[in-house]
């Protein structure tokens, strides 16, 4: 480079054309030919340039070689050969670049500390630390987080490789349901991230479906894992929705919410009931329906009515938080007979559409002991047409039976009476108490969402719900399976002779519009 840009310079000292001319090696200054400097000169650039290769990411190693080589150039232009005086300027330059790369290595170790600092080391997720600096940007943003159970002993069982990819491999699925690009790792078991403001709009379906995308297991080291998680939520706080995780880990619910203010749970009883009569009339607590479907004809033919409460104080709040604190202050009756009205109102509706379609009302068995509720609950039954009763099923945990005695047998037989339906549900198929309730007029068997998780691989529990299928069909009763969350289980019911399914791979909870719309969509594609 340095002989181009001299042969380009035609004012160039004469003595140096002199000595390119002549090609001569002349010892000067100790005996040291120009032609060797030169060489020596090329031979630190060299070095200069496969230390900077070899180490990008130092410091000191590629300016402190630049530097040394401006030095070095000077030095033998002074002391070795006058005539490479000409050359100081190129020492200055070199000077000028070896001060470029140690503000280039300056900001890129500055990076490295930066990334290092908001990485978690095993991971390699964001940390805790880059979160917060995320919700900055976004402090009313609705934060996040789910807590793997029982993660102390699995990260025992693993290596750190191994860890590292399971790890990965959460992140990725909850970024899909999440919506979000960035998980991060807050330590513990908990994961956290900034949901979108069409996942927080639909908190508790986001959560849900989330549950429901970790029923798949996880391969590590040849291993199937299978992981329990449970959700927290709360806006703009990570401390509170980790606190809410913590709480749904220790209620055994999905998901919880929370606030950066209200931790302690008498607070929040207490506060969840002052809003109770309000959010009933203002509409902050919503009934939704899922979809049921009919295996026979591959028809949506009803739904169950779920529900979802957004207060404008607390945020959201999940139905395993405010239903136990409604049961213990005596006001679950008046939430039922809310969603009782609201589903033969629907009824009618969709009657009026041309659309026959059957709503599942939940009844906590609790209540099956309380006359005046069931006089109530009859009541409302009874004020509408037999059409809209027939178009209501009446939903019990079979474990009300043997809790409550005989005077819940007496009322279920009454509440029969009504023209509802009425279906007995429960966790396992394969013992429901059929043959001991004669003359009750139970309409369907209703298997929980947990036994059909591991319908697929399990043959034990194929051939379980087999037998309690074709036992309820036996005794004149149809049998809905819940939580089909993929199409494999929808194939395993389909073969086993199910009537009906419900489930996130049917349809999440969803408004009566919505829901309503889909019904007549299913008939004219089917038409």
């Amino acid at each position: 480079v340095l002989v181009t840009i001299t042969g380009i310079d035609t004012t160039l000292d004469a003595r140096l054309l002199d000595m390119r001319a002549s090609a001569r090696i002349e010892p000067v200054g100790g005996g040291v030919p120009s032609t060797a400097v030169l060489l020596g000169v090329a031979l630190l650039l060299g070095m200069g340039v496969s230390a900077h290769a070899r180490a990008r990411r130092a410091l000191v190693a590629p300016s402190a070689m630049a530097i040394a080589l401006a030095a070095a150039v000077g030095l033998a232009a002074l002391l070795f050969e006058p005539t490479l005086s000409l050359y100081i300027p190129f020492a200055a330059a070199l000077v000028l670049l070896g001060c470029f790369v140690a503000l280039d290595r300056l900001m890129a170790l500055y990076d490295l500390i930066q990334t290092q600092r908001l990485k978690d080391p095993v991971s390699g997720l964001p940390n805790g630390r880059a979160f917060k600096r995320a919700l900055r940007r976004g402090v009313t943003a609705q934060v996040a987080t789910a807590r793997i159970a029982d993660f102390a002993a699995l990260a025992a069982r693993l290596s750190e490789d191994e860890l590292a990819r399971l790890l990965a491999s959460i992140a990725r699925r909850l970024s899909v349901v999440g919506d979000s690009e960035e998980i991060h790792f807050l330590g513990d078991g908990v994961l956290g991230w900034i949901m979108t403001k069409s996942a927080s709009d639909e908190g508790e379906t986001t959560f849900e479906a989330a549950r429901a995308f970790f029923n798949a297991p996880f391969e590590v080291a040849g291993e199937r894992i299978r992981l329990t998680v449970h959700f927290g939520s709360a806006p703009g706080s990570i401390t509170g929705a980790v606190r809410a995780s913590e709480l749904a880990q220790k209620r055994d619910l999905i998901w919880s919410g929370s606030t950066a203010t209200i931790f302690e749970e008498e607070q929040y009883r207490e506060r969840v009931l002052s809003e109770f009569d309000e959010a009933l009339e203002n509409g902050a607590i919503a009934v939704m329906v899922q979809p049921k479907l009919a295996l026979a004809s591959g028809q949506i033919v009803g739904g169950e009515c779920v529900l979802r409460w957004t207060s404008p104080r607390i945020g959201r709040i999940a139905p395993a938080d405010f239903i136990p604190i409604l049961e213990a202050a005596g006001r679950l009756e008046d939430l039922i007979l809310f969603v009782l009205r609201g589903a033969m109102a629907r009824t009618e509706e969709a009657m009026a559409s041309g659309h026959e379609i059957n709503l599942t009302v939940p009844i906590a068995a609790s209540l099956l002991a309380d006359q005046n509720f069931v006089n109530a609950l009859a009541d409302e039954l009874q004020a509408g047409s037999k059409a809209t009763a027939r178009g209501i099923t009446l939903e019990f945990d079979k474990n009300a039976f043997s809790n409550v005695g005989s005077r819940a047998r007496a009322t279920l037989a009454a509440l029969r009476q009504t023209d509802a339906r009425i279906c007995l549900g429960g966790e396992l198929p394969i013992e429901p108490p059929l043959d001991v309730l004669p003359g009750i007029g139970i309409d369907m068997i209703k298997c929980e969402s947990s036994f059909a998780r591991d319908l697929v691989e399990d043959e034990t529990r194929r051939k379980a719900l087999k037998m309690s299928i074709e036992r309820a069909h036996k005794l004149g009763l149809e049998y809905a399976i819940d939580g089909v969350e993929t199409f494999p289980i929808l194939d395993v019911l389909t073969s086993l002779g199910a009537d009906y399914a419900q489930g996130w791979q049917v349809g999440a909870p969803m408004l009566w519009d919505e829901f309503l719309s889909l019904v007549a969509d299913d008939i004219a594609a089917a038409a």
